[in-house]
């Protein structure tokens, strides 16, 4: 475990677990914490300058994030991801995204639909660059999920959707791939949504396979 670019942040996370969370999730997504590391609370607390109560929430946000998996111990082991369990996750995402997406367009009002299609628009806008393209698709589907009324559907698809994010194939997809999506959000045609999901999630995930397959 390198945790060296962590030293001298004592100042801006003392205290607050979302922020160290965010910070350990940032360096899995990058890859300077690897599949199936084990995290250990003691060095990640000093190197954050932290005592361990803030250091074991902020695991405990990245377990509920699906990012790590705590054993009985609470000893925190980075999620390895397998094809296995891309498939997997991919195929309950294909059941819930599609009905998130119907239900959201069928219910938003006019200027809840504006502001999800700038959300969008903005999300294409930096698909390539791999933090910002990463935080800003969270954002987007955060959005435009919320209008399907359910906080739990919500909840579910984001976990689902970080548990593989690391696999993100960004380069390559243009600058405007959502541009269906929006035809469909700006129509109202949430039967239209449901469909460009379901192909959306099957192409990432065989983009994810491929990438997955490379990588080894």
């Amino acid at each position: 475990m390198n945790i060296s670019n962590m030293m001298g942040t004592q100042d801006l996370v003392q205290g607050f677990p979302q922020v160290v969370a965010d910070r350990i999730e940032d360096a899995i997504m990058t890859g300077q914490f690897k599949p199936g590391e084990h995290l250990s609370q003691e060095r990640l607390a000093r190197a954050f300058g932290v005592s361990r109560i803030p250091m074991r929430d902020a695991l405990t946000i990245l377990d509920a994030k699906g990012l790590v998996m705590l054993d009985y111990r609470r000893r925190a082991i980075v999620r390895t991801v397998t094809p296995e369990l891309l498939r997997e996750t991919y195929s309950i995402r294909m059941l819930l995204e599609p009905y998130a997406a119907r239900l959201a367009i069928e219910q938003m009002s006019p200027a809840e639909r504006e502001s999800v299609l700038q959300s969008c628009a903005a999300m294409d806008a930096i698909a390539d660059d791999p933090k910002r393209g990463r935080l800003a698709r969270q954002a987007f589907y955060e959005l435009f999920y919320s209008f399907a009324g359910s906080e739990l559907l919500v909840d579910m698809i984001m976990k689902l959707r970080r548990m593989v994010e690391r696999y993100h194939v960004i380069h390559g997809i243009g600058s405007d791939i959502h541009s269906d999506l929006r035809k469909f959000i700006r129509s109202g045609d949430g039967r239209g949504a449901d469909r460009w999901v379901v192909d959306h999630l099957q192409a990432a995930l065989q983009s994810q396979l491929r990438k997955f397959e490379s990588d080894k």
